[in-house]
């Protein structure tokens, strides 16, 4: 019969990333980790960062971070994160979950009109796109193009404001900008009609 010699034990792939972390974005997610305790023998090669759903991936040789673009405001990724040596691919870390968010478009279909009593009357939609996450509040500038004439602003949670106690023979500019509670969009501008 055969005899066998010593056989040299096993060294085993490394151990799974540890402590990730995800940081929303507009449209992406920065994810960073620690190295697994072990690494199973041979030196780690890199990393490989993968969300669900989707097959969004970013990878890296040193780093215990890296940027993953493309992706949709608004919508939850479980993240996990894999290591890689010379023997094979770790089991994936813990998962996180991150939802990217970015700024909302403008508002639209923006309207001010100049009443004798000395009120503007501004009105518009919300934005087409509110960047994943809900529009918390709107905020309304009203310029004057007319000299030694005062500026005003307002915050609401609606798509109508009203200023008060302006110069109805002024001409002004009125601007108005969507907060998503991360983010604010550019500025939607009109001039005021009388």
């Amino acid at each position: 019969s055969a005899t066998l010699g010593p056989v040299a034990p096993a060294i085993p792939v490394p151990g799974a990333p540890v402590n990730v972390q995800a940081r929303y974005g507009d449209r992406q997610t920065t994810v960073s980790w620690k190295a697994p305790p072990e690494n199973g023998g041979p030196p780690i090669l890199g990393y490989t960062v993968s969300l669900s759903p989707g097959a969004s991936k970013c990878y890296t040789v040193a780093e215990t971070s890296c940027t993953v673009f493309g992706l949709t405001n608004g919508d939850e990724y479980r993240v996990t994160v894999t290591a890689t040596n010379a023997l094979g691919v770790s089991l994936p870390s813990h998962s996180v979950s991150v939802i990217p968010v970015g700024p909302p478009s403008s508002p639209v279909n923006l309207d001010a009109v100049s009443h004798q009593d000395g009120t503007v009357t501004v009105t518009w939609n919300p934005p087409l796109d509110n960047g994943g996450s809900n529009v918390t509040r709107y905020h309304i500038v009203l310029t004057s193009t007319t000299p030694f004439t005062p500026n005003w602003e307002g915050m609401t949670t609606g798509t109508r404001y009203t200023f008060a106690n302006t110069n109805h023979m002024a001409s002004y500019v009125v601007a108005v900008t969507a907060e998503n509670g991360y983010a604010t969009s550019d500025e939607a501008r009109a001039v005021v009609r009388r």
